[in-house]
């Protein structure tokens, strides 16, 4: 709810822009130094792509299903999520890991 009041899509498109802009500016001056080794700046330019920025809040949110939360038992609240996040970390074991899952 916060989001859709004060950060509106608009915000994010604006700041996506500016990352991507300043990821291309690290691309150009990577390429353009004369201290690195080509093989080097493939390393820098692949280490570059494969970032990930995360802006104001996730296009795809992290799914609760199956969490059982009450408005009178606190503590029982608490024992839930844990019980969940720990059986949601075991489901995920050995699988690949969806970086565009927002927690």
């Amino acid at each position: 709810m916060y989001v859709k009041e004060y950060f509106k899509p608009a915000a994010k498109l604006r700041m996506e822009e500016l990352v991507n802009n300043l990821r291309k500016a690290y691309a150009n001056r990577i390429q353009q130094l004369d201290w690195m080794s080509e093989a080097t700046k493939q390393k820098a330019l692949a280490k570059l792509a494969a970032f990930r920025p995360k802006i104001a809040y996730p296009d795809k949110w992290q799914p609760y299903d199956g969490l059982h939360i009450s408005r009178t038992g606190f503590f029982q609240n608490i024992r839930n999520a844990d019980a969940w996040s720990y059986n949601y970390m075991v489901s995920r074991l050995g699988k690949p890991v969806d970086r565009s899952v927002g927690v």
